[in-house]
C-alpha cells in the first residue's frame, strides 16, 4: 500500500497569490492553471455573507483577475476559489486608509 502525502493529482492551480493585501478594495489574483478551466470567485465577509460572486475562464498557464470591490466596508474577507475539484481560499485586508 502506498500513500503520498501532499499530492494531490486532481490540483489544478497553483502559485495563488493576492495582491496588495492589504488593500481599498482594488486587487488582482493572480494563479497559475494546468487546465483551460473555469473557476468561481467568492468574497465573503466574517458574517459568512458572499459580498462578490464571479465565475472567471483560466486559460493553462499564468492568469490575473483583477477585482473592484472599493464600495466595501473596512475589515478581513476571505476569497474563496472554487474549480470543480479543489476549493482554495486566501484571507484579505481591506483598508481605506494608506
Amino acid at each position: 500500500m502506498q500513500t503520498n502525502v501532499g499530492i494531490d493529482d486532481d490540483i489544478n492551480i497553483t502559485n495563488l497569490s493576492v495582491f496588495p493585501n492589504p488593500n481599498s478594495g482594488d486587487f488582482t489574483i493572480e494563479l497559475f492553471s494546468l487546465n483551460k478551466e473555469y473557476i468561481t470567485i467568492e468574497i465573503i465577509n466574517t458574517l459568512g455573507q458572499i459580498i462578490y460572486k464571479q465565475q472567471k475562464y483560466l486559460d493553462s498557464g499564468n492568469n490575473k483577475v483583477e477585482i473592484n470591490i472599493e464600495n466595501t466596508m473596512e475589515g478581513i474577507y476571505v476569497i474563496k476559489l472554487n474549480n470543480q475539484t479543489n476549493k482554495f481560499t486566501q484571507k484579505i485586508i481591506i483598508n481605506k486608509h494608506d
